[in-house]
């Protein structure tokens, strides 16, 4: 069941930030831009010799910025984790409870089902017992044609017993 996000659930600008940070900076190409930055400072200045801007082999400029780095982006990525965490741990709740509902509802339908079921089973039933009662009408309506049919050949020959004996009186 989709609900709109309430402000607990809404997220902060820092907390945005974080994410952002931690989608933007936890990636493969990050990585790779990182190494290539560090390639190319590394090669720029051993290439430059006397004239580098950072000293070749100790490289305190890029170490400090490194560590700058590190130490900046390490608690922002752990917060970042921590918001998506927080998201997802209530997007399973959210898609547990659901599926319970859903569960519910199932179990509701397939008792539905079965009272269905049972109440088809006495239609049929009765259904059943109105055929076998009107076939025994139909078997009695037919004994009682035949017998309205052998009274009536009766009273025809009694009719004619009577008009032919009483011509001759």
């Amino acid at each position: 069941m989709w609900r709109r996000p309430s402000s607990a659930d809404r997220a902060s600008l820092n907390d945005r930030v974080a994410v952002f940070l931690t989608r933007v900076i936890g990636t493969m190409p990050m990585f790779y831009a990182l190494i290539a930055w560090y390639g190319l400072w590394i090669g720029l200045n051993l290439f430059l010799g006397p004239r580098a801007f950072d000293k070749p082999w100790s490289f305190p400029t890029l170490l400090f910025a490194s560590n700058f780095l590190q130490l900046i982006w390490l608690p922002a990525i752990s917060v970042g984790q921590n918001v998506l965490g927080r998201a997802g741990e209530r997007r399973d709740q959210e898609q547990f409870l659901m599926t319970q509902q859903i569960d519910q509802l199932t179990q509701e339908q397939h008792t539905m089902m079965g009272a269905q079921r049972a109440m088809l089973d006495a239609l049929t039933a009765l259904a059943e017992e109105m055929l076998r009662v009107l076939r025994a009408v139909a078997d009695k309506t037919t004994e009682i044609d035949a017998e309205v049919d052998a009274l009536t050949a009766y009273e025809q020959q009694a009719r004619t017993l009577l008009a032919s004996g009483g011509a001759d009186e």
